[in-house]
This record gives structure tokens, sequence and C-alpha cells, in this order.
């Protein structure tokens, strides 16, 4: 049994308290969860939640539940984290703004991941509220939904289909 771990993180600023839009990618199951938070840990801080056993490990509960096991074992787990700064509705407690973001950041990144080839079965949950609407956040999810294709394009092992 291998004890070790690794971690890469490119810039610190994801551990910082802010507005960010993150990706997680499980490849066992081919699964990606998009979420967004201000945590006071920033997206570091929630995605760690995510893969632990506490009860906000939202990402472990939808494997389990889509998958029928009591617990997953994850590994070989890959992180994006995206700071949404420029706007002041982003920074609010509320997450109505943010949650718009993930909203269509997840709904471009379902078209773009069928457009280029790349199988992954998206996990997390999302709904539409009259914010998602907005164009401004339309524009912050596509620029958003772009770069995570283009991680998952990297990270990924493209399964064509014919």
């Amino acid at each position: 049994m291998n004890d070790s771990c690794s971690v890469y993180i490119s810039s610190s600023r994801c551990s910082q308290r802010g507005p960010f839009i993150y990706a997680i990618y499980e490849p066992k199951f081919k699964a990606l969860y998009i979420g967004q938070t201000i945590s006071m840990l920033g997206a570091l801080g929630r995605i760690s939640q995510h893969l632990s056993e506490t009860r906000s490990n939202t990402f472990r509960q939808r494997l389990c539940k889509i998958y029928g096991y009591a617990n997953v074992k994850l590994e070989n787990i890959k992180c994006f984290a995206f700071y949404l700064e420029h706007r002041s509705e982003y920074s609010s407690e509320s997450r109505d703004y943010r949650e718009a973001v993930e909203y269509n950041t997840q709904l471009n990144v379902l078209n773009g991941i069928s457009q280029i080839g790349v199988h992954v079965l998206v996990v997390s949950r999302v709904m539409h509220s009259g914010y998602s609407s907005l164009d401004w956040i339309k524009k912050d999810a596509g620029n958003i939904a772009e770069q995570i294709c283009a991680w998952l394009v990297a990270s990924v092992d493209k399964q064509f289909s014919g």
C-alpha cells in the first residue's frame, strides 16, 4: 500500500479567501465536479472538504449515489480553480451570482467536452436562476468553461468513438 501523496499547486491564491469556480476530476470514475465557493480557505479548502470524510464531501457523496457504493476511494485527483476577482457581486456572502456562473460554466463544459471528444461524467448539480441569464454571467462562465475544457484535455485520456 502506498501511503504517500503528491500535490502540485501552481499558486497559493487558491488557498486564500475569495470567490472561486473550481473543478475536480477523478480519473478512475472519469468523474468531473464543478462547484463554487467563497470559503475562508479558498478553493483549496473547499476542494479538501469534497475529498474528506466530512459531511460536506459533496463530490464523494455524488459518486457514492451514482455508483451505488457506501464509500469510494479517490486517487489521482486533479483540481482546477478560477478566481472570480473582477465583480463585487461574486464576493458577496450570497451565493446567487456565483451559482449562476457555476450553472453556465457546467452547461458550457458539457457542450465543450462533447465537441472535443473528452468522455467524462459530470456529477455536480446546480440549478438555473434568474441571474443565469445575465450577459456578463454568461461571458464569465464561457471564459471559465474554455479554461476547464483545455485543462481537461491535458488531464484526461481522450476517447474517440468511431
